[in-house]
């Protein structure tokens, strides 16, 4: 590493330990690294690169997506599904949308290079998108209970009584997205 490099280095971070932008020295307005005009020189200038270099990105994305879904164990947990194209990463609690408006980075490339960067968590699993869409919509994935859900319009009618009865009992306000007081 040339003295250069070293020195920018050092200057850095005694801005970041001062609580400077890290760019040009002088007083953020938040508690991010750099300065307005600092940041958004910087953002401009990843936008210009990313416009250059799609391909480059989207397969560098793909990348770091394949590698957290083999870090929380690269099948469906429902169904055993293993090809990666079908997977995603799902809140075992179903409380991802808590999660995003709790933190607007918890979303998107961001929140994937975060789930690879740090210790593996508990509160989430790999399955693929059919059994990820059939736990929002119905409660549990069909592989799981066993049972084939009825579509017709009579049949789900009274299923959302059904269940509306249940919570009510159980003192819940509804399932993720839905509003069941039908």
């Amino acid at each position: 590493m040339s003295k250069k490099s070293e020195s920018r280095r050092r200057l850095r971070q005694e801005r970041q330990q001062s609580g400077l932008c890290i760019h040009c020295g002088v007083e953020p307005v938040c508690e991010l690294k750099g300065c307005e005009k600092c940041l958004a020189s910087k953002k401009a200038v990843q936008k210009r690169y990313a416009a250059k270099t799609p391909e480059r990105n989207r397969l560098y994305f793909l990348k770091i997506r394949k590698d957290v879904v083999e870090k929380y164990g690269g099948v469906c947990a429902c169904c055993g599904e293993p090809r990666f194209e079908f997977l995603t990463i799902d809140h075992v609690n179903n409380d991802g949308g808590v999660e995003r408006k709790a933190d607007q980075k918890a979303q998107g490339r961001s929140w994937f290079l975060r789930l690879r960067r740090e210790e593996k968590r508990s509160d989430l699993q790999v399955l693929c998108w059919n059994c990820n869409l059939a736990k929002l919509h119905f409660g549990e994935c069909p592989h799981k209970s066993g049972t084939q859900v009825d579509f017709s319009p009579l049949t789900l009618d009274r299923r959302r009584k059904v269940q509306h009865e249940q919570q009510k009992e159980d003192g819940a306000t509804g399932v993720q997205g839905f509003c069941l007081s039908a």
